[in-house]
Order: C-alpha cells, then structure tokens, then sequence
C-alpha cells in the first residue's frame, strides 16, 4: 500500500460514509478480510495478486459507524502492476501511459455499504487528482457494472474484451475510463 506524506489521508465524506486512505497493517487486514468473505466464489478474486497490487496502490476503504464497508484501489500505471497487463485488455485504445491509475478491487457490503462504492469513487478520484501526479483513471468491469462507473462519469468502451489468461479468461469486461479532474 502506498503511503502518503500528505495529511490529507481522508478524502471526506459523503452519504454518511468516511473515506480514508488505508494506513495501518490493520486497516490492509481488514481490506483482505472483506474481500475473502465477499468474493471468494467469485472468479476475480485472487487474494496473491491483490497483495501484489495492495503493495503498490493507493488502498481506499469507506467507513460507517467506524466498521469497514467497502474497499477499492487505485494503481498507479507507472509501477507495472497493473491487472490490464495480465489480461490483455485493450488499454491502447485510450492511450494508456504513466499518467493513468488502473482502478479496481472495489467491493462493498451489499447489506450495509450499497453507496460505500460509490462514495469511494467520487472522493478518491477526487483526492487523486489534487494529491498525485495521475491525471486519469481506467479500470475494467462486467457489463451489469458498467451502468455503476457511466453515473460517475466514466466512458466505457462499447464492445467488451474477452481476456485469454488469468483468472477471468473468457469472462467478457468493458474498459472504463475517465479524467480525474473531471466534475461528478
């Protein structure tokens, strides 16, 4: 997990959620442990490459009532750990350079963060945009999602890619992307 010298660890707050960057080994445990009890069954979960990934990135997580309820990250392109590089997506279509943060890992609680997620997006990306040299994100998501990132202002790619390695080979994902800089 990428630490800051900033003081601006906390991107804010919105809809009753705070939203930190995570600074601790408890705050990293706790994000392993959401993710394990929310996508174990589910084909992107891949708890050896998200350590991989959580020690280059910037490891979101959004609280209510001070427990835990969503998790995301954001890596930036530069350190090559990006997930797009193991699948093959097609990042070339937007002109992906170390200028781009790869997105992803969000998960939420479904039964008490449905808007962690979302409250995640808009001030992270926000934070990111004023505290890193980042001017734009990506990320790839399944087509149900895609409705999710276009409300928060991301363009998505009109035809998936069907990736041919990893984890989610033959699962078809929509490329999403946007400015940071760009109003919510």
């Amino acid at each position: 997990m990428i630490t800051t010298d900033h003081a601006a660890t906390l991107a804010g707050t919105w809809a009753g959620f705070t939203v930190r960057l995570a600074t601790t080994s408890d705050d990293l445990q706790a994000v392993v442990a959401l993710r394990r009890r929310l996508r174990r069954h589910d084909a992107f979960y891949d708890p050896d490459g998200d350590a991989l990934r959580d020690a280059v990135s910037y490891v979101w997580i959004a609280e209510r009532d001070g427990d835990l309820v969503a998790t995301g990250r954001a890596i930036p392109f530069a350190t090559g750990a990006a997930r797009s590089l193991e699948i093959d997506a097609p990042v070339a279509d937007i002109g992906v350079d170390n200028s781009f943060m790869e997105i992803g890992g969000l998960v939420a609680d479904p039964g008490r963060g449905l808007l962690a997620g979302q409250a995640i997006m808009r001030l992270a990306t926000a934070w990111m945009a004023h505290n890193t040299a980042c001017r734009r994100v990506f990320g790839f998501c399944r087509q149900p999602v895609t409705v999710f990132y276009r409300r928060l202002g991301f363009a998505v790619r009109p035809t998936p890619f069907v990736p041919t390695r990893s984890t989610v080979s033959g699962i078809p994902l929509f490329l999403i992307h946007r400015d940071l800089a760009a109003p919510v």
